[in-house]
């Protein structure tokens, strides 16, 4: 997370955009071996860490954050 805060790039196994198609907000995936963490990009604060996870409850894991997003959004 260090280097993508240093605007360094990272390679898609490690870091990668998950944004749906038609959504505006950006979110990204931070990937450590099972570990995953779940961002969303606000072009004001910057990132926000909203959510983490693991691989084998990945799907689960990115609908639970895109709750998480939807309701922070709604709220700010």
């Amino acid at each position: 997370m260090n280097f993508v805060a240093d605007l360094k790039m990272l390679p898609k196994n490690k870091f990668r955009d998950i944004t749906p198609s038609k959504d505006k907000v950006k979110e990204y995936e931070f990937k450590s071996d099972h570990l995953r963490v779940y961002t969303f990009h606000l072009e004001k604060t910057g990132k926000v860490v909203a959510y983490w996870g693991f691989k084998n409850t990945q799907d689960a894991d990115i609908k639970k954050f895109r709750s998480i997003k939807k309701r922070y959004l709604e709220n700010s």
